[in-house]
């Protein structure tokens, strides 16, 4: 049986704002979706959980952030729930783009 792979979707970048607290900072971002690919037997694959993650790059004063959940809003418009992750910038997405 072969092993699941994870399989890059799309990669977002723009100027976007973070929303941490009540307090809001724009950011520039970099955000990788990317979707599981199961083994569905007899050589097919079957697509699994999506999962998202990134980067800002030049966000000031991050280490206040680490650790808590706050609002991306991308530059098209749409939001996700995010977690810095990192000092450098790095986070989780928790939930849906939309």
């Amino acid at each position: 049986m072969e092993q699941s792979k994870l399989e890059r979707l799309e990669t977002l970048t723009g100027t976007g704002t973070l929303s941490v607290e009540g307090r809001t900072t724009p950011v520039l971002y970099t955000v990788s979706i990317f979707q599981e690919m199961l083994d569905g037997g007899a050589g097919k694959t079957v697509p699994g959980l999506k999962s998202a993650n990134g980067k800002f790059d030049g966000l000031k004063d991050a280490v206040k952030a680490v650790g808590r959940s706050s609002q991306l809003i991308l530059q098209d418009g749409r939001k996700c729930d995010v977690i810095l992750t990192g000092l450098d910038g790095t986070f989780l997405v928790s939930g849906q783009i939309s």
